[in-house]
């Protein structure tokens, strides 16, 4: 059954902001230091995936919004942010993924 509310679903809430300096999520990850850094992480385990899986399949993409900011700013992750914004840009490759 779908879930119907965010309680119901198996949805990973993170407290990540500004002023928090370690990840309040104790899942395992290839994080190599001993305190990461909040849910940075966790973020660079997805985009690391999802770019191997884009590469396999032959499909560009690029980052944008929040996730362009930090890479162009700082050359990483906002390290409080909680998701990634990539786009990929054609209907074949929307199609290839599904």
């Amino acid at each position: 059954a779908v879930p119907k509310t965010l309680e119901e679903s198996n949805c990973l809430f993170f407290d990540c902001n500004q002023d928090i300096n370690e990840c309040d999520n104790g899942d395992p990850t290839n994080y190599d230091g001993q305190k990461p850094p909040c849910c940075t992480h966790v973020l660079r385990d997805m985009n690391r995936i999802f770019d191997e899986e884009m590469c396999s399949l032959g499909l560009d993409y690029f980052a944008a919004f929040g996730s362009l900011l930090g890479l162009r700013r700082a050359d990483r992750f906002i390290p409080w942010s909680i998701d990634g914004d990539l786009i990929i840009h054609s209907a074949e490759a929307m199609n290839a993924l599904v």
